[in-house]
Protein backbone atom coordinates (compact mmCIF):
# COMPACT_ATOMS: atom_id res chain seq x y z
CA UNK A 1 0.00 0.00 0.00
CA UNK A 2 1.26 3.41 -1.23
CA UNK A 3 -0.21 6.40 0.66
CA UNK A 4 1.09 10.00 -1.18
CA UNK A 5 0.67 13.45 -0.79
CA UNK A 6 0.90 15.01 -4.08
CA UNK A 7 -1.10 18.01 -3.11
CA UNK A 8 1.11 21.57 -1.95
CA UNK A 9 -0.22 21.41 1.61
CA UNK A 10 0.22 19.06 5.11
CA UNK A 11 -3.04 16.71 5.15
CA UNK A 12 -3.71 14.45 8.22
CA UNK A 13 -4.66 11.52 6.40
CA UNK A 14 -6.20 7.93 8.02
CA UNK A 15 -6.95 4.68 6.30
CA UNK A 16 -8.71 2.14 7.14
CA UNK A 17 -10.66 -0.98 5.89
CA UNK A 18 -13.93 -1.77 6.30
CA UNK A 19 -12.81 -4.48 8.57
CA UNK A 20 -10.42 -2.03 10.77
CA UNK A 21 -8.57 -4.93 12.69
CA UNK A 22 -7.38 -6.07 9.45
CA UNK A 23 -5.46 -2.60 8.95
CA UNK A 24 -5.28 1.43 9.65
CA UNK A 25 -2.83 3.35 9.41
CA UNK A 26 -2.97 7.64 10.58
CA UNK A 27 -0.68 10.09 10.07
CA UNK A 28 0.25 13.72 8.84
CA UNK A 29 2.02 14.02 5.09
CA UNK A 30 4.14 16.73 4.21
CA UNK A 31 3.81 17.54 0.41
CA UNK A 32 5.45 15.02 -1.68
CA UNK A 33 5.82 12.32 1.36
CA UNK A 34 4.72 8.87 0.66
CA UNK A 35 4.49 5.96 3.43
CA UNK A 36 4.86 2.46 2.09
CA UNK A 37 2.76 -0.29 4.41
CA UNK A 38 2.48 -4.38 3.66
CA UNK A 39 -0.44 -5.96 4.59
CA UNK A 40 -2.57 -8.96 4.37
CA UNK A 41 -6.41 -8.18 3.68
CA UNK A 42 -9.35 -10.46 3.03
CA UNK A 43 -11.84 -8.98 0.56
CA UNK A 44 -12.05 -5.23 1.70
CA UNK A 45 -12.41 -1.75 0.43
CA UNK A 46 -10.72 1.23 1.49
CA UNK A 47 -12.03 4.16 3.99
CA UNK A 48 -9.85 7.42 3.79
CA UNK A 49 -10.53 10.52 5.67
CA UNK A 50 -8.29 13.87 5.13
CA UNK A 51 -8.09 16.96 7.20
CA UNK A 52 -6.36 19.92 5.99
CA UNK A 53 -6.34 23.73 5.73
CA UNK A 54 -9.59 23.38 3.66
CA UNK A 55 -11.31 21.02 5.94
CA UNK A 56 -12.24 17.40 6.60
CA UNK A 57 -13.18 15.06 3.82
CA UNK A 58 -14.04 11.02 3.56
CA UNK A 59 -13.48 9.29 0.95
CA UNK A 60 -14.13 5.40 0.03
CA UNK A 61 -12.93 3.56 -3.02
CA UNK A 62 -10.78 0.66 -4.39
CA UNK A 63 -11.60 -3.34 -3.80
CA UNK A 64 -8.80 -5.96 -2.80
CA UNK A 65 -9.52 -9.63 -3.21
CA UNK A 66 -8.24 -12.12 -1.10
CA UNK A 67 -5.53 -14.11 -1.81
CA UNK A 68 -4.12 -12.35 -4.74
CA UNK A 69 -1.03 -10.13 -4.95
CA UNK A 70 -1.95 -6.48 -5.30
CA UNK A 71 -0.37 -2.85 -5.09
CA UNK A 72 -3.27 -0.17 -3.49
CA UNK A 73 -2.14 3.61 -4.13
CA UNK A 74 -4.10 5.95 -2.45
CA UNK A 75 -3.30 9.93 -3.24
CA UNK A 76 -4.08 12.91 -1.70
CA UNK A 77 -4.09 16.48 -3.92
CA UNK A 78 -5.54 18.36 -1.29
CA UNK A 79 -7.78 16.47 1.02
CA UNK A 80 -11.28 17.50 -1.04
CA UNK A 81 -9.27 15.61 -4.16
CA UNK A 82 -8.39 11.35 -3.00
CA UNK A 83 -8.01 8.40 -5.30
CA UNK A 84 -7.66 4.89 -4.47
CA UNK A 85 -6.16 2.51 -7.24
CA UNK A 86 -5.74 -0.87 -6.89
CA UNK A 87 -3.73 -2.76 -9.60
CA UNK A 88 -3.48 -6.28 -9.61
Amino acid sequence: MIIENVGEQDAEVSVDVVNARQFSWRGRLRPGERVVKFARFSDNSFRTTCRDAAGEHAHAGGYVTNGMPQVVTIQVKGCASVSTKVDF
